[in-house]
């Protein structure tokens, strides 16, 4: 991992949705237990973000975290073309 990156913690108790966070090269995701979530002096240590969910509560964290979190990152990131051409292989 590269130096100045972030760790993004998702927890049901945090205030901020993942989709109003900036992703960059090198941020890491950081998903605790589906049953417990993340220990709180972890969550503290991180960017604390949550997956809103409105209606399919039962939708398992490893859907989530693939369809929607994973997409969103994907989104932002720049492709490898635009980072060769800005000089960041």
């Amino acid at each position: 991992m590269a130096a100045g990156y972030e760790v993004f913690g998702f927890s049901t108790k945090a205030g901020t949705a993942f989709g109003s966070a900036e992703f960059l090269p090198g941020d890491v995701l950081l998903f605790g237990p589906e049953s417990c979530g993340l220990p709180a002096r972890v969550l503290a240590a991180t960017v604390p973000l949550r997956i809103p969910m409105q209606r399919a509560r039962s939708l398992n964290l490893a859907i989530s975290v693939a369809r929607r979190t994973g997409y969103e990152v994907w989104r932002q990131l720049p492709t490898t073309a635009e980072r060769l051409s800005a000089g960041r292989g």
